[in-house]
């Protein structure tokens, strides 16, 4: 192998994480108070909900599926968190409540694409608007004030200053990695993702596994509805707009290709969340329009479906 074939193989396998580390090295240059450990805990905690989206969906896209209705599924959940603590009932029950109705939610998609075989990003995408509907129905208006001890949640920090919200979420994420790569589970969904056909044939569960996966990306959903109205100790009617797209753009940034059956939670997807957020950190240190936002990103995303394709044309 040549000196040229090396370096080519070395960008290959390692541009993502280099363009991490350029980005990063250009806003530290441009502004000192990015390279900060109190602006990193900031990136961080805005990040949370996005880092428990996004590790939701990611079983659901490595099967083959979509899940569009993530964001409107956090809206309903909060709704009805809001209702349960309006109701005078103890925060735990809260919890499990907003949870079980993203499991409901993940189950109904799950058997309609599964069952029923409907497209799931078609399906997805004309539910989203019956659950948002829902989740503004349980609010009942465009904004409203939370319990105190609702927001506390939201404010609790561990030893060190980093939120306890972005402790549970990387959890989560560090959990469901172990789940894709570790158990029978994970096999399938990527086996599921690669050939459905030749899964069918070897005996795979295909139904089970995608509704397994369904629901997994409701739960995320509502803990990501949880984080939002905790951190922010109010409900309003935006919690969700664009998460769905949010979650699979960190996604595809991080490597999990749309087709399924490849790309990984750790450190792929969690690196993509990590990058919009400092992109959008960085860029508001600056001083940037708030429409270079959402162009950086673009330009992100084609440069990491470019490395993707790079490293699609070199396996095969």
């Amino acid at each position: 192998m040549t000196k040229a074939m090396k370096y080519r193989e070395f960008f290959l396998s390692n541009g993502f994480y280099l363009l991490c580390i350029i980005v990063i090295v250009i806003f530290s240059c441009l502004n000192r108070s990015f390279f900060t450990i109190e602006n990193f805990f900031s990136i961080l905690l805005a990040s949370a909900f996005l880092c428990a989206t996004t590790a939701g969906v990611t079983p659901v896209i490595i099967s083959g599926n979509m899940d569009l209705s993530v964001g409107s599924t956090a809206l309903l959940c909060a709704g009805v968190m809001y209702q349960s603590f309006h109701l005078g009932m103890p925060d735990s029950v809260t919890l499990l409540l907003g949870i079980l109705a993203g499991a409901v939610v993940g189950l109904i998609n799950g058997i309609l694409v599964a069952k029923l075989k409907f497209n799931s990003m078609v399906l997805t995408l004309g539910l989203q608007i019956g659950y948002r509907g829902l989740g503004l129905m349980l609010i009942g208006g465009t904004q409203v004030k939370l319990p105190e001890a609702f927001s506390v949640f939201g404010k609790k920090t561990i030893p060190g200053g980093l939120n306890v919200m972005v402790v549970i979420c990387l959890l989560v994420m560090l959990v469901l990695h172990v789940i894709l790569k570790r158990t029978k589970f994970g096999t399938y969904c990527y086996a599921i993702g690669c050939s459905e056909t030749a899964s069918e044939r070897v005996g795979i569960p295909i139904a089970k596994v995608k509704i397994a996966a369904f629901i997994i990306s409701g739960v995320c959903a509502a803990l990501a509805g949880f984080v939002v109205i905790s951190r922010l100790g109010i409900a309003h009617s935006y919690i969700g707009k664009k998460m769905e797209f949010d979650a699979i753009e960190a996604a595809v940034i991080g490597g999990i290709s749309l087709n399924g059956g490849r790309g990984n939670l750790l450190p792929g997807a969690l690196l993509g969340v990590f990058l919009i957020y400092v992109i959008n950190n960085g860029l508001s240190i600056i001083g940037a329009s708030e429409y270079v936002y959402p162009f950086a990103q673009g330009i992100i995303v084609f440069v990491a479906m470019y490395l993707d394709a790079l490293k699609n044309f070199r396996n095969k």
